[in-house]
């Protein structure tokens, strides 16, 4: 089976979409003859940057991905690429090739969310131009006709493709996304002997990965390991990525390339130096990073918000939160889990998941296999 694999970034950097696209690239360059397609140049959109400008100038957002030139341009472009290379599958990890595409193989794509989920939720999905939003419904009306199979990685994004959107039922596929990681999957016996080494020690590590510290809940989270203290136990936050400096109880390791191997060295240490993953994000139309806890055998704290609760199997894998739930809940669970021996359950329970349904391999199977 021949696939065209298509994107309108580079998919061959790991710094693209969280390496979403390079990892799905790379299992599939693994198994099947693929034909890559990337980055797709597009200039369409330096014509409509005054538009851009305009809306901003009128105190709306207004993005120029799904403007209809710029849409179709994907398509002229791509059109004598399919027509010489003759797939049997074409597949993006974006919805807005599939707008206008052309072909007479099946098109599959796939997406964290689609847009009507994304609106108003992200901050970068708020105030929109009224022009914006339309185009985004049509947007995603023309892909959803155009595609044989959308994948989502939540009930709650399929659902609202089904009902926002209007989409068929029948070609939307809930397929967990995967963790993203630089190096192979850790087996049970050394994420086992990590929790060993840990055993002894008094301290509790949340780790949290950001890239934005306020929708990622940072200050949640950061709450978190204040109710700690205040009954008595010693805990620490580390973050990867970004985080406030000099504030008690808070480690920010900082960004961290873990495609070298320096970097895979120290986003492994920090993962088994730690005792949970937590993600208490305020927005998240998905949450790659808990599968990248669960795969060290955190196990997995996050907010029921978004496609997290897609991931989390709640008192199972970790603890999935209501969204008004105090800091204070969380950390009486923490402490009752930590202190028990649950924790070896809930562990062995995270890194079951990640095996079974996290990772890119089962995303594969699911989709161009089955």
């Amino acid at each position: 089976m021949k696939i065209a694999f298509l994107y309108e970034y580079d998919a061959s950097s790991p710094a693209t979409q969280s390496a979403r696209p390079f990892s799905i690239w790379r299992e599939l360059k693994r198994r099947f003859e693929v034909a890559s397609y990337f980055p797709i140049p597009n200039i369409s959109r330096q014509f409509l940057a005054p538009k851009k400008l305009w809306h901003y100038a009128m105190g709306r957002q207004h993005h120029l991905e799904r403007e209809w030139l710029s849409l179709k341009e994907y398509a002229w472009r791509v059109g004598p690429f399919l027509a010489r290379t003759r797939p049997d599958i074409v597949f993006s990890p974006s919805q807005l090739i599939a707008t206008y595409l052309k072909t007479s193989a099946k098109i599959i794509y796939c997406n964290d969310a689609p847009f009507g989920a994304m609106t108003n939720y992200y901050p970068s999905f708020s105030n929109l131009s009224d022009e914006y939003i339309k185009q985004g419904y049509f947007q995603e009306h023309l892909s959803h006709r155009n595609a044989a199979l959308i994948v989502y990685p939540s009930a709650w994004a399929r659902d609202c493709a089904i009902r926002l959107h209007a989409a068929d039922g029948d070609k939307c596929l809930e397929q967990a996304f995967g963790g993203n990681l630089p190096y192979d999957d850790p087996s049970w016996l050394e994420v086992k002997d990590a929790i060993n080494r840990r055993a002894g020690r008094k301290e509790i590590v949340l780790l949290l990965i950001s890239s934005d510290w306020e929708r990622k809940g940072g200050p949640f989270a950061r709450a978190v390991i204040e109710e700690l203290g205040r009954k008595g136990v010693s805990a620490r936050l580390k973050v990867i990525g970004v985080g406030p400096q000099r504030i008690p109880g808070v480690e920010v390791v900082g960004q961290v390339d873990k495609w070298n191997d320096a970097g895979a060295e120290k986003f492994k240490t920090a993962m088994y130096d730690s005792d949970f993953i937590i993600l208490p994000s305020l927005a998240e139309a998905y949450g790659m990073a808990l599968w990248e806890g669960a795969a060290h055998g955190l196990p997995m704290i996050g907010r029921a918000t978004g496609g997290i609760g897609s991931i989390i199997k709640d008192q199972e894998s970790g603890l999935l939160f209501p969204s008004d739930a105090e800091p204070s809940f969380v950390a009486n669970w923490i402490e009752e889990a930590r202190g028990t021996n649950r924790y070896l359950d809930l562990s062995e329970r995270s890194f079951a998941e990640y095996r079974q349904r996290g990772n890119w391999k089962a995303f594969v199977d699911r989709v161009f296999v089955l």
